[in-house]
């Protein structure tokens, strides 16, 4: 009996002690991490407060670490799966970088916990670990097209999922401003009422929103809100186009021939980069068709299919006037990068030829061009056209002023680079072929040149050109790479993509579902009364409620409007919980001017909103 047992310990030793050599390491580091995830979720306290850890009893954190070792440890040698400990590894680390990502939503440590995934992704790279095709006794799966675009959609469906969210609660919580989302809900019911693209709430006075900037594309969405007449809508449809940017970075993947799972990836990477997600936290702009119509641009001329290549390129043109500088820097790649000549200087002639046009318009017939953005290359009131020519001539300031905001040096600019190219494992800047580098020209000259604020902040919509560059450029570098380079560059770029993700827009979303479901009756109270409100009346409203009052003719922002400037409105809406040394004034000066009170809108007796209107002779 005795030299039984000592026969069946023996043969567990054997089978063992193999494996305890190689991977125990693995194996304690994917237990030690599921062992702390399981505390913090078990304590339901953030990482932030030590409290939390120091009250949980050592002995239950040792009966995890144990049993979960043991277990894998059992899994491994009692069966086939030899590779149990590094699938253990990846989800549980994992785990534990989510939860920390949830309680320290902290670009600095994503950024470094990205460092110790990219440490991970080599070792695995290493020993031939990052593999999506495996085999199970019989059963073989490999990571074909099919997967990989089933894949691919549902990417693209939770994107524009957590997006849409995000926009539609923003609306409804009374979270979006004026500036600039009440101005396109007023141009969109315009431009359904009879086509045109005017506003009464942007310049304070009915205008053409093209005299501002001249931007047709927008009536591409006209058919959509003809039949949802909504400002949800141009929040839905912001995030579809975003969303759909995808599909064209997968097939210029493919036709670079990389693997459907490493197209997935640098798909996947594309949604899920900040400059992406956040570009949306101000609400709706044109700014969203350029990633979407860039991409495919690049993806035709790839596939060398000219016609929809000009198609695309044009549309790209009409999103703005300063979406010619994309077409140009395009233009300069495919003639000096590729070698394109006909193709870039058609491109660049008709690009420069349409800038030229365009601006002579705003500046004859509209508000002018808005080069205060680069303000600082202008000394001597040029315009642009100095701009440019104190460019050329002293390329020495324009190194010191991608360092410097209007204040002084950034950390800022360097923040955005980090944002930009990171969630890319910096592969837009891995280029063998050195013309590639032509593609960070956007990002230099529409991001880094400028001091101003907003465009070297992903929180805003000037991202979304350059990021199509960056990606462009993330694949056709990543095609050139090794297999160990490619595998671990891709991978990381996902997990960091996917942090910032989680971190940021997914996040933000949550919070504003929460804010809405948490007292629904409040907002729903605003709604009803404002919905009392006649139609065909004026109103002069606050910024944040404007957008829910946009659908008439003539609506204005209280802020900026001057009641005595003008026929004063029927109607004086103001928001009262907030910024009360504005919202008394503007109280003040209307019933100077003989407004009444007409209602209070009251939830648990909290002023909400005070509704105001002139003399019942007056109307």
């Amino acid at each position: 009996m005795i030299q039984k047992a000592k026969s069946i310990v023996k043969t567990i030793y054997e089978k063992i002690s193999p494996i305890l050599t190689q991977a125990l390491i693995l194996r304690m580091i994917g237990a030690y991490c599921l062992t702390v995830s399981v505390i913090r979720l078990s304590a339901d306290e953030d990482f932030t407060k030590l409290e939390a850890f120091a009250d949980a009893p050592i002995l239950y954190a040792a009966v995890i670490f144990a049993a979960t070792t043991l277990l894998f440890t059992l899994i491994v040698t009692f069966t086939k799966f030899v590779n149990a400990d590094r699938y253990l590894l990846l989800p549980a680390f994992g785990l534990y970088t989510v939860l920390l990502a949830d309680d320290i939503p902290n670009t600095w440590f994503v950024f470094a916990f990205s460092c110790l995934w990219a440490i991970l992704f080599c070792y695995y790279a290493s020993k031939g670990w990052l593999t999506l095709r495996f085999s199970v006794r019989k059963l073989r799966f490999s990571f074909g097209t099919i997967p990989a675009v089933a894949a691919l959609s549902a990417c693209i469906a939770g994107f524009i999922i957590v997006l849409s969210i995000q926009g539609v609660m923003r609306y409804k919580t009374f979270s979006s401003p004026n500036f600039d989302f009440g101005i396109f809900c007023n141009m969109y019911y315009h431009m359904a009422k009879d086509l045109s693209a005017v506003t009464t709430c942007e310049r304070d006075t009915l205008l053409s929103h093209f005299a501002v900037h001249v931007s047709p594309i927008y009536y591409v969405l006209l058919p959509f809100y003809w039949i949802f007449p909504r400002p949800e809508t141009l929040q839905v449809a912001q995030a579809v186009l975003l969303g759909s940017a995808a599909v064209p970075a997968y097939l210029i993947a493919r036709k670079y021939r990389l693997s459907p799972a490493r197209s997935l990836i640098c798909a996947a990477m594309l949604l899920l980069c900040p400059t992406v997600g956040n570009g949306t936290n101000y609400d709706f702009h044109e700014n969203c068709f350029l990633l979407p119509l860039l991409m495919w641009t690049f993806c035709f001329f790839e596939k060398e299919k000219y016609v929809p290549y000009a198609v695309f390129a044009l549309l790209t043109l009409t999103v703005k006037e300063d979406a010619a500088m994309y077409i140009v820097f395009f233009s300069l790649y495919a003639v000096l990068g590729r070698k394109k000549v006909v193709c870039g200087v058609v491109s660049a002639a008709v690009a420069v030829g349409y800038f030229v046009l365009v601006l002579s318009w705003l500046t004859k017939s509209g508000q002018g061009v808005m080069d205060t953005r680069f303000s600082n290359y202008i000394v001597n009131d040029g315009g642009l056209a100095e701009a440019v020519k104190n460019v050329l001539a002293d390329p020495a300031y324009v190194f010191t002023q991608l360092f410097v905001d209007r204040s002084g040096p950034s950390l800022q600019k360097v923040l955005y680079v980090l944002y930009a190219l990171a969630p890319f494992a910096f592969l837009p800047v891995a280029a063998k072929k050195p013309a590639r580098l032509l593609l960070l020209l956007p990002m230099l000259l529409i991001n880094l040149m400028t001091t101003y604020a907003y465009q070297f902040d992903i929180g805003f919509q000037y991202s979304f050109g350059s990021t199509a560059f960056l990606c462009y450029a993330a694949i056709m570098n990543v095609s050139d790479m090794k297999p160990v380079q490619a595998k671990t560059a891709l991978c990381t770029g996902l997990v960091l993509s996917m942090l910032c993700f989680y971190t940021t827009s997914f996040n933000r979303a949550k919070d504003y579902y929460k804010r809405y479901t948490e007292n629904p009756e409040q907002y729903t109270a605003v709604e009803e009364a404002l919905a009392k409100i006649p139609k065909e009346a004026s109103v002069v409203c606050t910024t944040f409620l404007l957008p829910h009052l946009s659908d008439r003719d003539e609506i204005y922002e209280s802020e900026y409007h001057d009641p005595a400037s003008a026929e004063l409105p029927d109607y004086v809406i103001l928001s009262v919980t907030s910024r009360w040394d504005q919202a008394n004034k503007s109280i003040a000066d209307y019933t100077a001017l003989g407004y009444t009170e007409q209602e209070y809108v009251t939830y648990n007796e909290r002023d909400l909103v005070l509704i105001m209107t002139r003399p019942e002779g007056e109307r």
